[in-house]
């Protein structure tokens, strides 16, 4: 059974699937989105127009996403 990526823009793609949308490593992928130095600028516009088609977020903007939500339904 394979898995099946999500809906683009629904911001549940992983990293793993951004890194095989740009045809890059896990390794080049994660030192995009970390802002790391060691990947071409050809390189890095690949891995952002993936991220971007994707809808990927990291964990941590996923969980800002959460906390904005819970902040607006609380007021």
């Amino acid at each position: 059974m394979t898995r099946q990526e999500p809906a683009p823009g629904h911001g549940r793609a992983t990293l793993g699937a951004v890194a095989r949308a740009a045809g890059v490593s896990l390794g080049t992928a994660s030192k995009v989105v970390n802002g790391r130095s060691g990947v071409g600028q050809v390189t890095q516009q690949r891995v952002r127009r993936a991220i971007d088609e994707l809808g990927y977020m990291s964990v941590g903007e996923r969980q800002r996403v959460v906390n904005r939500r819970a902040e607006v339904s609380i007021e």
